[in-house]
């Protein structure tokens, strides 16, 4: 069993719900409500990890982005510009390690480690949630990634 910070039971990227997604040409997902918060965090991972030089991952993960982020983060060219500068270990990253999912009602929160192309492995939590009302009714959408450490090669 791996543990990082007090949790424990780690699951790989190879779950069902990420892998069905991982499959598919990702790059062009728009948000829908039969998306599960594992599905929108595999679209999200598989969109940074195929960044291309015109950034349409960054462009997919900016649609899975909640009305609430995207009014603090966007607009797109923003958005770009700030995953670029604070988040670039997740852009073209060479693995994901997912740890088990809470779900509680209308929240999802989800920690990611990400292994660089340089064998560094930096972890984020997502939270998504449920949107309510407006054109995303019923989808799950992410709030916000926030850096959760360096992984310093310590597992028990």
């Amino acid at each position: 069993m791996l543990q990082y910070g007090g949790r424990e039971r780690c699951t790989q990227a190879t779950a069902p719900e990420a892998t069905a997604v991982s499959t598919r040409r990702v790059l062009n997902m728009a948000p829908n409500e039969t998306y599960t918060p594992q599905q929108v965090i595999g679209i999200v991972l598989d969109s940074m990890q195929k960044n291309d030089d015109d950034n349409e991952g960054i462009a997919t993960v900016f649609r899975f982005a909640s009305p609430e982020n995207k009014s603090v983060t966007g607009p797109l060219s923003r958005f770009t510009q700030m995953i670029k500068r604070g988040y670039p270990d997740m852009l073209n990253h060479t693995s994901a390690r997912l740890e088990d999912i809470d779900i509680a009602g209308d929240e999802a929160t989800q920690a990611v480690w990400l292994q660089t192309q340089s064998g560094t492995e930096y972890g984020y939590q997502f939270k998504l949630s449920i949107q309510r009302g407006g054109t995303h009714d019923g989808m799950w959408m992410t709030d916000s990634v926030i850096p959760i450490g360096k992984n310093m090669g310590i597992r028990i």
